[in-house]
């Protein structure tokens, strides 16, 4: 088949980036929307009760009704974008708003026995009219963005024709890097979450990472990295270095060979440092941007551009195995260092009221990355070793 032809058929196939996209943002509003889904209880009333309260409840403001809206609008574009190559008429439109409705439905009616949470018939009006216009924007940008134009052009120069799923983790990686993280670019923090749930099973005489040795003394000034010890710059240093690398694995992996490999994966890096310092503006009273620019950040920057270097030498299986073993010592890591001031700092200020949603879908996304990843990885090895002996 001649290049332009394959080119065509490639272009005028389902996108699976875009269906993957849609069932793991449905997954993360699922999780936002219940967050922090704990002291579920029988409060007496049943699920959809709420549907026959007045429209504008007692207390409301037009953030609440804007963000509601404003939450589902990924959702109908990316359904209308998964729709391709079928035609984006009314009936896919009332479909896809139909879905991101009925979905909106069930989690307001769950959070009935959530004590943290308030059902609201305006709140599922809105994610309804989101799930709407997302779909109505898609059914507009979809033939610019996988048709025809600079991006579908891009897309195939760039990247390889199954690399949808390893797109899809590079921006929830991206995405990851606005939640707080105990280390720099470091996800897949689970000690934390568990601590919380055992709390109330765990004895007075101090935290669990302190009993078994892996506490950090306390420091004089809340944001005073300068001060950690020497260990906490070490651990730091090593798991930012690691995550890089199994991050570049991912993208390695993504992109054609003659693809401009290194600016692009140096502007995937520059997009998480960005994504980084915009978590100061959502914390009130926070450092300035570039408080979390440690020491042992600043090493671990370094010396992952530089094995980053080394890990793109290799051949793809060799690469494919490092990089899940370097992001599986970051997720150690991440899970075993001592606490620092900084984080902990963050942690007491950031504000879950007004972003409770918000924070719950990013949160799911942090936690959950580094194993979605090690699993991509470990099946795109296994892909190309059977693909080599079959040769």
């Amino acid at each position: 088949m001649p290049p332009q032809a394959q080119r065509r058929r490639w272009l005028q196939r389902p996108s699976p980036m875009a269906r993957w996209g849609a069932a793991l943002y449905a997954l993360a509003l699922a999780y936002g929307t219940l967050y922090p889904l704990s002291d579920w209880r029988d409060v007496g009333a049943r699920a959809f009760d709420f549907l026959s309260d007045p429209l504008l409840p007692r207390w409301w403001t037009w953030f609440d009704l804007l963000s509601n809206v404003a939450m589902y609008v990924p959702l109908g574009l990316l359904g209308a974008l998964a729709w391709r190559p079928r035609r984006l008429d009314w009936r896919a439109l009332l479909a896809l708003t139909l879905a991101g409705s009925l979905l909106s439905l069930g989690l307001e009616g769950l959070q009935t026995w959530l004590p943290a949470r308030i059902p609201s018939s305006l709140d599922w009006v809105a994610n309804s009219a989101g799930t709407l216009l997302g779909a109505l924007a898609g059914r507009v940008a979809a033939p610019l963005l996988l048709d025809r134009g600079p991006l579908p052009a891009l897309r195939s120069a760039w990247f390889r024709q199954d690399a949808s799923t390893g797109l899809v983790l590079l921006a929830l990686w991206v995405a990851a890097q606005v939640q707080p993280a105990p280390l720099l670019l470091g996800t897949g923090e689970v000690v934390g979450p568990l601590l919380e749930i055992l709390r109330p099973f765990l004895s007075d005489s101090g935290p669990l990472l302190e009993r078994l040795g892996l506490g950090a003394p306390p420091v004089d000034e809340p944001f005073g990295w300068h001060l950690a010890p020497h260990r906490f710059i070490l651990i730091e240093a090593l798991a930012v270095a690691c995550a890089i690398c199994g991050v570049g694995a991912v993208a390695l992996e993504a992109l054609r060979p003659d693809a401009p490999r290194a600016p692009l994966v140096a502007a995937l890096l520059a997009a998480a440092l960005a994504a980084r310092a915009s978590t100061t503006w959502l914390v009130p009273a926070a450092p300035d941007a570039l408080s979390w620019l440690s020491a042992g950040a600043q090493a671990g920057l370094l010396a992952g551009g530089i094995a980053l270097f080394a890990l793109a030498s290799l051949r793809p299986i060799a690469r494919l195995r490092a990089g899940g073993l370097l992001l599986a010592m970051s997720v150690v890591l991440v899970n075993i260092a001592p606490e620092n001031a900084y984080y902990a700092e963050m942690i007491a200020r950031w504000d879950e009221g007004r972003w409770l949603n918000f924070n719950g879908m990013v949160r799911f996304v942090s936690t959950a990355w580094p194993y979605g990843a090690l699993l991509y990885l470990a099946r795109r090895a296994a892909w190309r070793s059977r693909r080599r002996a079959r040769r």
